[in-house]
Formats: structure tokens, sequence, C-alpha cells
């Protein structure tokens, strides 16, 4: 659910942090493939709104033609992140790393209202 992906994000990012965890190459392949799709779709929709943009309004110039678009590339960037963090900690929690184990716990302890 929401709130549990929200929590076990938080605690995940506090344990990596205090432990100065550092990811193992198994460990950065969902991660790099998130990145990869958010990237490639705001880049999409920031090229595509420029494009349109310059078709709708020709004589808008710089800078302020690139202002729309990178409104819309950052905002497409977020939201593409924010919708892939559900398929992201599944790739976590089947990990066998000590980061998949951690997400394992913090997942568990997040369920059973504990810490």
């Amino acid at each position: 659910s929401l709130p549990e992906l929200q929590r076990v994000h938080r605690e995940l990012g506090l344990w990596m942090a205090h432990t100065k965890y550092e990811l193992k190459p198994l460990d950065q392949i969902p991660i790099w493939r998130m990145q990869n799709t958010s990237i490639a779709l705001s880049s999409g929709a920031g090229v595509g709104s420029f494009l349109l943009l310059k078709r709708l309004k020709p004589s808008l110039r710089f800078p302020l033609d690139i202002v729309p678009p990178f409104i819309i590339y950052f905002f497409t960037h977020r939201a593409a992140q924010v919708t892939q963090m559900p398929t992201l900690y599944s790739a976590f929690l089947a990990l066998s790393s000590p980061l998949g184990e951690k997400t394992r716990e913090i997942l568990g302890a997040v369920r059973s209202n504990g810490r």
C-alpha cells in the first residue's frame, strides 16, 4: 500500500545513511532501470512540449521558450519515478543482498506496527 511504501522508503533511506551502505552491482540494476525509464519519458515529454510550443508560438525566444518544457520535464520525471516506486521496492524485496534483507525486515516491522 502507499503508506507502507512511503514508510519503507523513508526507513530504508535512514538505514542506508546511518550505515553508509554502498550499493552492490546487483542493487544498482533496479535503480538504474527506474532512472533510465524516468529520464527517457521526461526527455520525450520535454522535447515534445518544446516542439509543440515552437509550433504554436514561434515568436517566443530564448530563454522564455525553454521554461515550459523544463517544467514539463521536471514534473514528468518526478511522476515517472513515483509511479515506478512499487516496482522498485518489489525488486528490492527479491534481492539476496543486505539491501534486500533490510527491505524485508523494514517491511515486516512496518506491517506489524513496529519499528
